[in-house]
């Protein structure tokens, strides 16, 4: 792929990234203005003709990795690594 074509591709990019966050910009506002109605129903789901909506809080626990180390001491042998590759566009 040439320089050309490669600069033509972020180009395309950059575009469909703006595009695409106009478009997630609309999903949250319907998603708000649906989830408005809901709370002024005081529900927490609501069935259509051919779909369901169900907003409910949840409640999420975790394990406090530092605060263990400092009542416990090291955990090194109880931790797990995960690696991974991010791919980033930035304006200069």
């Amino acid at each position: 792929m040439t320089d050309d074509e490669l600069d033509k591709k972020v180009r395309n990019l950059r575009k469909l990234k703006e595009l695409s966050k106009d478009i997630e910009d609309d999903i949250e506002k319907l998603k708000d203005e649906i989830k408005n109605e809901m709370l002024r129903r005081r529900i927490d789901n609501i069935n259509g003709t051919d779909w369901r909506i169900i907003w409910r809080e949840h409640t999420y626990t975790r394990l406090d990795a530092k605060r263990l180390e400092e009542d416990f001491g090291d955990l090194s042998k109880y931790k797990k690594t995960t690696t991974y590759k991010s791919f980033y566009l930035k304006d200069r």
